[in-house]
């Protein structure tokens, strides 16, 4: 079954991450790619759903609302903020481009990409890592924060030459190609819907991967597609 792996709501359960690197902070058996946070706090309750309203809540709110039981909310709710802020100067250095996805999910980014994901942004590549499609591509500059934020070989500049030609930053998110090589895009993502139906091929690739290399005793591949 399909819904098995591809998970539409954001803030479902994730894997743990298996490998580290320069980029990554131990936080209580789990493995962060938001450098130098402390995400967890020292006791980690159970996480459990959340259905409080966060609409008109402040940022700290916001967040206490959406993160899982035993996050450090304060230390997301910072990077939500970088993200927000890296997301305003590049679109406006660049007169062009949507602001209201990368501001109004920043929350989401912060605990998707520090809680989620099993991901390495030193080896964008690693074939076990999960894959996250951003559906709504005119919201690139949501993708392209979080990566830099997390690690990813996305400097700064390429992030403030949103929209340039030739730049690692385009107007939607586009598959490494000839033009465009950013580490961390998935699908080249644009008309509305187009990105479910590649995560939707992609988590059809990962269960045939799972059935023929999966084992009952070793589980080698258990990634899943975000979208």
């Amino acid at each position: 079954m399909l819904h098995a792996a591809v998970a539409v709501a954001l803030l479902s359960v994730g894997a743990n991450a298996f490998v580290t690197g320069p980029a990554f902070t131990a936080t209580n058996g789990r493995l962060s790619p938001l450098v130098g946070m402390r995400l967890r706090t020292p006791a980690v309750a159970a996480a459990g759903p959340k259905t409080r309203a966060t609409f008109g809540l402040s940022q700290g709110l916001r967040m206490a609302a959406v993160a899982p039981a035993g996050l450090d909310t304060a230390a997301l709710t910072r990077a939500a903020t970088e993200a927000r802020g890296l997301a305003m100067d590049s679109i406006a250095k660049a007169h062009s481009g949507h602001l209201g996805l990368p501001l109004g999910c920043a929350e989401i980014g912060a605990i998707l990409y520090s809680n989620i994901l099993q991901h390495n942004p030193k080896d964008p590549k690693w074939l076990n890592r999960d894959r996250f499609v951003l559906s709504g591509g005119h919201g690139s500059m949501f993708l392209y924060s979080w990566l830099h934020i997390s690690g990813y070989d996305l400097p700064l500049e390429e992030v403030k030459n949103f929209r340039q030609h030739h730049s690692k930053t385009p107007g939607h998110p586009e598959f490494p190609n000839s033009e465009h090589n950013t580490p961390g895009i998935e699908a080249t993502t644009g008309p509305l819907g187009q990105g479910v139906v590649n995560a939707a091929g992609i988590a059809a690739a990962q269960k045939m991967e799972q059935a023929m290399f999966n084992t009952k005793e070793h589980t080698i591949f258990d990634s899943m597609v975000y979208s």
